[in-house]
């Protein structure tokens, strides 16, 4: 049920779905080997060669919800780049950038063969969002209103950048025994 309501109300693969079928498959395996080399009995083969086709079958479920689903969308959804549509593992090894790899292996690559930008990127609507506020902030004559309208602007997309940095630089821990400089 997860699958089918995240297939119908989402451009991308589930991520809790793959996640979970990726780690319940790496330890499956694992089981799966162990059963394998068991001692022989007839009893222990068949129950063998049955959990390896769920293993298997586990995989294949992994794999048909990994794919992207671009031919399935409707025109305005269909348009959007490839990383808005690759899933969680496609994304992580960057397997939406091969397509594009490999046009500029067969060509040169100019702005038009490249992919059109995340709607909330696209320097036009990052531009109206910076005009209504300064325009709310230039009417009151604050000090520092470009700033202060920078800021309120693209507060967000700072903080999607500023927190893992600074979750880096609080959480970094020096060995005991590395010499302090």
């Amino acid at each position: 049920m997860l699958s089918y309501a995240e297939h119908r109300r989402n451009i991308r693969p589930s991520t809790v779905i793959s996640v979970y079928l990726l780690f319940s498959l790496a330890f499956d395996a694992v089981q799966c080997r162990t059963l394998w080399l068991l001692p022989v009995s007839r009893r222990q083969h068949t129950i063998s060669t049955v959990f390896t086709i769920a293993v298997a079958f586990k995989f294949a479920v992994l794999v048909l919800e990994a794919r992207e689903k671009k031919s399935f969308l409707l025109p305005p959804w269909s348009l959007s780049p490839p990383e808005a549509l690759s899933g969680i593992i496609g994304r992580s090894f960057f397997w939406w950038l091969n397509s594009l790899f490999v046009k500029g292996f067969r060509g040169f690559l100019n702005v038009d063969s490249l992919w059109s930008i995340d709607q909330n990127m696209d320097s036009q609507h990052l531009m109206e969002n910076l005009q209504a506020t300064w325009d709310i902030k230039r009417q009151k004559q604050k000090k520092h209103a470009l700033a202060l309208s920078l800021l309120k602007s693209l507060k967000w997309r700072m903080l999607a950048v500023a927190v893992p940095r600074f979750c880096l630089g609080v959480f970094h821990n020096n060995s005991p025994n590395e010499k302090r400089q």
